[in-house]
């Protein structure tokens, strides 16, 4: 909820240094312009709109797909069963897939058991399955698998974002003042 407010008192405050300078041409462009970019970004197959789970990892070995006996199981069944297991011996994280199924990472059939790069690497090893791709996430010491359904119904069906059209009355000059001396405030995130 904090970063919520933090991010909408960024925004305004923003929108009202802009108002200062930008005739009204070129602020409705501005906006156009922004939200156009913003649509392009939610288009794309690694979107959030194509985000379908993130499932923390335990260490030892946790199985991964849609059977009932999986210890990560996603919401939505693929039909796949089993998809692979995942194996977690402290920071070092492998993956072996099961044998129904064609897992690939850089578009090259898995056969055994790879140790993956995570998101902190800054080329994390991204798996696929047809539609589905994950990779593993590190966060505060913490492990999970982000989950992508590149035929989500969210990503499939999405059509642009209502937004009330742009007004000028509604720019406000303002002055930021910073904090002579930096304020240190704690933004809880999703792991509390």
């Amino acid at each position: 909820m904090k970063i919520a407010k933090i991010l909408l008192l960024y925004a305004i405050l923003l929108g009202l240094i802009s108002c200062k300078t930008t005739p009204k041409e070129d602020y409705n462009a501005e906006i156009d312009k922004w939200h156009a970019n913003r649509i392009r970004k939610l288009q794309k197959t690694d979107s959030w709109l194509s985000l379908s789970g993130l499932f923390w990892l335990e260490q030892g070995v946790s199985t991964f797909g849609c059977s009932d006996t999986d210890t990560i199981i996603t919401e939505i069944d693929y039909g796949y069963g089993t998809i692979g297991t995942f194996i977690m011996e402290g920071k070092k994280i492998r993956f072996a897939p099961s044998k129904n199924t064609d897992v690939k990472a850089s578009d090259i059939s898995i056969l055994k058991e790879v140790e993956l790069a995570t998101d902190k690497s800054g080329n994390p090893t991204i798996l696929k399955l047809e539609n589905l791709s994950w990779f593993i996430i590190e966060r505060g010491g913490r492990y999970a698998i982000r989950f992508r359904d590149h035929n989500s119904p969210a990503y499939n069906n999405f059509n642009g974002i209502d937004r009330y059209p742009v007004q000028k009355a509604w720019c406000k000059n303002a002055v930021y003042t910073a904090h002579q001396i930096p304020k240190i405030m704690e933004i809880p995130n999703m792991q509390g």
